[in-house]
């Protein structure tokens, strides 16, 4: 039932309810709660944050879920909550379930793309640029916290397949910051990704000068290569303390590059 009582406050705060509704509102989903039992009210939450996943594409058609296990650790709930949530999943199409592999996306579910909630103020000038990489350094250093000590195996072997790809295919540009949300991904906390996905084009601004200005420098794919991977190992080993140092040492370094063009180690 709190959950429930959450998101109608969330909600009313975004505006999506008048002020005047939201104590009837209140009302009206304690009641149903009451009526529908635990299981069953934390059940649709559960479901709605899966079905989110699945329209946001983060988990993608033909994709398999993370399991059971890992489901509840990453929404804190029970088996009977995850397996309700998956059964209503089942019943609205989104998912199929195969006998001793698991639950997976239905091939034919499309995506549908949003515009990132949260908005920045553009960089305007060298001052907005280190203030911006000075940001990034907290921000993104708790998510590899974050990432750390909650990560699934699935979100691990999305990481670890970010870091692999650097420099394979994809522009480089375009690869670091994969990883970097990648990263934000396996923190199992929205507003981190959200944030990466609102700050794109201010991150794609700064990697793209570093890049451009780094390939020319023999080592310098080689140690951003170093760098990401003592982040993931970090994570991988559940090490909090250790993932915020590697990713705050990791864009210092890259702070210092940007605005120095030093490289250094």
């Amino acid at each position: 039932m709190t959950f429930l009582l959450l998101l109608v406050v969330k909600n009313a705060f975004a505006g999506q309810i008048p002020n005047e509704q939201v104590w009837g509102k209140l009302l009206i989903v304690q009641d149903e709660a009451k009526a529908v039992g635990p299981h069953q009210g934390l059940s649709s939450v559960v479901c709605n944050e899966m079905r989110a996943l699945i329209m946001q594409g983060r988990w993608a058609p033909s994709s398999r879920l993370p399991s059971e296990a890992e489901l509840c650790k990453q929404f804190n709930v029970s088996r009977p909550v995850v397996r309700q949530a998956l059964a209503a999943l089942r019943e609205e199409g989104l998912v199929s379930s195969r006998r001793g592999s698991g639950s997976f996306v239905r091939p034919g579910v499309a995506p549908v793309i949003s515009e990132p909630q949260v908005q920045f103020p553009p960089l305007t000038s060298i001052a907005d640029l280190d203030s911006f990489l000075n940001f990034r350094e907290g921000i993104e250093g708790e998510a590899a916290a974050v990432a750390a000590r909650r990560h699934t195996e699935q979100q691990l072997a999305e990481l670890r397949d970010a870091a692999a790809r650097l420099g394979k295919g994809a522009p480089l540009p375009e690869g670091d910051y994969d990883f970097h949300r990648a990263v934000a991904s396996a923190s199992g906390n929205p507003f981190y990704l959200n944030s990466l996905e609102s700050l794109r084009v201010h991150i794609m601004f700064g990697l793209g000068i570093s890049w451009t200005f780094g390939v020319g420098q023999g080592n310098f794919q080689r140690l951003v290569q170093d760098h990401h991977a003592a982040i993931v190992e970090a994570i991988a080993s559940r090490d909090a303390d250790a993932a915020r140092d590697a990713m705050r040492r990791h864009l210092q370094w890259a702070r210092t590059k940007l605005m120095t063009g030093q490289v250094g180690e």
